[in-house]
C-alpha cells in the first residue's frame, strides 16, 4: 500500500501537475488569440496572420465546421465568443484541480510526518462515534476523558436537547451507533481494558446512563470509572500492542458548538516528543489504578457497617 502511495505521489509531482500546468498555459494562450480574433471580427481592425490562422484552426478543430463559410454568413464572431468562454472555464477549473491535489498531498504529509489526521464530523452522534470505534477496536487499553458519558446510553437521545430537532430516521441511526459503542465499552470494561475519567459526580453520571429505572449500564461500568476529575479535557488515549499511542480529540470550528472536527494525533517522527509528553501527563494521573476506587470504598463501608450492626 505504501509503495502504491509513493508511486501516486511521484506521478502527481512529475506527470499530472506539470501536464495540468501545460494545459493551463495552452488554454490561456488560445483564449488570448481567440479574443484578439473576436475583436478583429467585431471592429474590422487588422489582426496578425499567425493569430488568425491559429484562432481559425482552433475553431475548426473544436467545431468541425467551415470557418470561412461561418464568417461569410456573419456567424463566426458569436462562435469565437463561445469558445473564449469555454476556455476561460478550463483556465478556472485547472487551478481548482491543482489545489485539490495539493491539499491531498499536504494531508498525507501531515499524517505521515506529524501524525495528525483531521476528520470532519457532519452528523454528530454518528460520524464521531463511528470514528472513535474505528480507533478503539483492537486497543490494549483506552483511557477516555469526558463528562457524563451519555453517549453510551442509546435512550439518552430522546432527552438530549441537541438531538431534539433531528428526524426520527436520524435519531434511529444515532441510537444504533450508541448501541454499538455501548456494547464495545461494556465488553472492554469487563476485561478491565478501559478507564473512564469523568469530570462529573457519580450521581450525575449514574443519571445520564440510566435507561428509565434501569441502572444496569452504570453497574456494568462503575468499576472502570473515576469520578469528579474536572481537568478540563475531552479526549481518548489509545494504546495498542506494537503500535504507538494515539490521541483522539475534538476541535470546534467557527465558534459554533455544534460543528467540530475529530482529530487523530499519533506518534510520528515530527511529533514523537509531544506525544510522549501527553502520554506521561495522562499516566501521571494514575487513572488505571484509581478506577473503581469510589465503588470499592462504598463496598468497604457497607461491609464494615454490617459487621457493627
Amino acid at each position: 500500500m505504501e509503495r502504491i502511495r509513493g508511486i501516486f505521489r511521484w506521478m502527481c509531482r512529475w506527470l499530472i501537475i506539470p501536464f495540468l500546468y501545460m494545459l493551463l498555459i495552452l488554454a490561456a494562450v488560445t483564449a488570448g488569440c481567440l479574443i484578439w480574433r473576436h475583436i478583429g471580427l467585431l471592429t474590422g481592425a487588422g489582426c496578425p496572420k499567425g493569430i488568425v490562422r491559429y484562432a481559425d484552426w482552433t475553431a475548426e478543430k473544436f467545431l468541425q465546421a467551415d470557418v470561412k463559410k461561418l464568417e461569410e454568413e456573419g456567424k463566426y464572431a458569436p462562435v469565437v465568443s463561445d469558445l473564449v468562454v469555454a476556455l476561460a472555464f478550463v483556465v478556472a477549473v485547472v487551478p481548482l484541480i491543482q489545489a485539490y491535489v495539493y491539499r491531498r498531498r499536504l494531508r498525507i504529509e501531515l499524517k505521515g510526518a506529524h501524525g495528525l489526521e483531521v476528520f470532519k464530523v457532519k452528523k454528530e452522534g454518528v460520524d464521531d462515534l463511528e470514528k472513535m470505534l474505528e480507533y478503539y477496536e483492537g486497543a490494549e487499553h483506552i483511557t477516555v476523558f469526558c463528562g457524563d458519558f451519555d453517549w453510551l446510553q442509546p435512550s439518552s437521545v430522546d432527552r438530549n436537547p441537541k438531538f431534539s430537532k433531528c428526524s426520527n430516521r436520524r435519531k434511529k441511526k444515532i441510537r444504533a451507533m450508541m448501541g454499538r459503542m455501548k456494547d464495545f465499552v461494556t465488553g472492554y470494561a469487563s476485561e478491565e481494558k478501559i478507564t473512564l475519567v469523568s469530570s462529573k459526580s457519580k450521581e450525575l453520571v449514574k443519571n445520564a446512563l440510566r435507561d428509565g429505572d434501569d441502572d444496569f449500564l452504570f453497574g456494568a461500568l462503575k468499576k472502570r470509572f473515576v469520578f469528579g476529575e474536572d481537568i478540563g479535557i475531552k479526549c481518548s488515549l489509545i494504546e495498542k500492542v506494537n503500535e504507538n499511542y494515539t490521541f483522539l480529540y475534538r476541535s470546534y470550528s467557527g465558534g459554533k458548538k455544534h460543528l467540530f472536527n475529530a482529530h487523530i494525533f499519533r506518534e510520528a517522527k515530527e511529533s514523537e516528543e509531544l506525544v510522549s509528553i501527553l502520554r506521561h501527563l495522562v499516566e501521571f494521573g494514575d487513572w488505571k489504578n484509581k478506577a473503581g476506587q469510589d465503588s470499592n470504598a462504598s463496598h468497604g463501608s457497607s461491609v464494615q457497617g454490617g459487621g457493627q450492626s
